[in-house]
Order: structure tokens, then C-alpha cells, then sequence
């Protein structure tokens, strides 16, 4: 939980309009991609941790992103509260 929320901050915090607004970097994306490959596979399997369900990481990670489009619309009334949009 701590990686997808983590990833989903990076993301963001890159950009004051709406996340899904402008495309991040081809390296941004592969890292994101591998990052996430390396820790659902050492969560499935239990290396360093016990391990956990597949199903569980799945909704592990869609309520990561229910937090990041959550937390994105209210970063955008915040900025406009401001005047920073």
C-alpha cells in the first residue's frame, strides 16, 4: 500500500492541471511499471514479508487509485482556493 500511494503522489505532484492531463516521461513510466512489477511480485510470493493473495494486491492497488483521482480532484480546488491553477 505504501509503494502504490507513494507512486500515485509522485504522479501527483507533477502537475497542477489534472494528473492524467499531460503524459509523463517514457523513463517515468518504466520505473512506475517496474517498481510495481518488483513489489507485486515480492508481495505475492512472500519475499521479505508474508505473502499475500493476488486478489488483495489487485484491490490494493484500485484503492490506491480511488486515493490518487480522490485526492487529485481536491488538489485542484485547492489550487484554485489559492489562485495557483
Amino acid at each position: 500500500m505504501l509503494v502504490f500511494t507513494g507512486l500515485g503522489n509522485v504522479y501527483l505532484v507533477r502537475e497542477r492541471r489534472h494528473f492524467w492531463q499531460s503524459r509523463p516521461s517514457r523513463w517515468l513510466m518504466v520505473a512506475t511499471a517496474l517498481d510495481l512489477a518488483v513489489v507485486c511480485a515480492m508481495a505475492s510470493q512472500g519475499v521479505l514479508m508474508t505473502a499475500i493473495s493476488p486478489a488483495l494486491i489487485a484491490g490494493l492497488l484500485g484503492l490506491a487509485l480511488a486515493y490518487l483521482v480522490l485526492m487529485d480532484f481536491l488538489k485542484i480546488r485547492i489550487f484554485r482556493h489559492f489562485g495557483l491553477a
